[in-house]
């Protein structure tokens, strides 16, 4: 049962990575770049860049459509994974 919803949790967040070229499509994007290359010991330099990179991409796209906020939803939700 968990390993289904791991499974699908993350299908759900490359579909939402890669859906469109929205800013908020973007942000998921490099937050599942950011989280990836924490996780694998990268340099923490350029975790740090790729999360400054999202939350830039969730700032210019402040007031998200309807579609787009599950993808912010998702951005942050992985940026803050990474502060804890």
């Amino acid at each position: 049962m968990l390993y289904t919803d791991r499974k699908s949790l993350r299908d759900l967040l490359l579909r939402l990575a890669l859906s469109n070229r929205s800013q908020a499509s973007r942000a998921v994007n490099l937050s599942i770049l950011a989280l990836s290359s924490y996780h694998q010991g990268g340099d923490l330099l350029y975790v740090d860049h790729l999360k400054r990179r999202a939350l830039r991409e969730l700032f210019t796209d402040a007031v998200p459509t309807k579609c787009d906020g599950v993808e912010h939803i998702a951005a942050n939700l992985l940026l803050a994974v990474l502060e804890v």
